[in-house]
């Protein structure tokens, strides 16, 4: 997506996961769509703050979509970089949601 101009488009690596990314990326348009009211070329003009609020955005909103019942659980790491194994479990803090906004804020944290 980057050679064709798209400033927000997501990199894969080393053949990761294209089918995740590609839902993650159609996501990501949406909201830049859905955030310039409309406006089709928003991909192509965002900025970096932009793009980033709207993979922000996308994660929620995927995130949502995908509960089962109720509530969403979001499970986010207090560290840059997720610990070995055994650490893990200290360093991981499990967010219940009962709304889309609820799941932004948690993914936002």
């Amino acid at each position: 997506f980057r050679e064709a101009g798209l400033l927000c488009g997501l990199t894969q690596h080393e053949g990761g996961p294209c089918g995740v990314l590609a839902a993650v990326q159609a996501f990501v348009i949406r909201q830049l769509i859905l955030d310039a009211d409309g406006d089709h070329s928003a991909p192509l003009t965002c900025t970096r703050e932009q793009a980033g609020a709207a993979l922000v955005s996308a994660l929620a909103t995927i995130i949502w979509n995908a509960r089962v019942g109720r509530l969403a659980s979001v499970v986010v790491c207090r560290r840059a970089e997720l610990p070995p194994l055994r650490e893990a479990a200290d360093e991981l803090l499990k967010t219940e949601c009962n709304s889309l906004d609820a799941v932004l804020a948690a993914v936002q944290s």
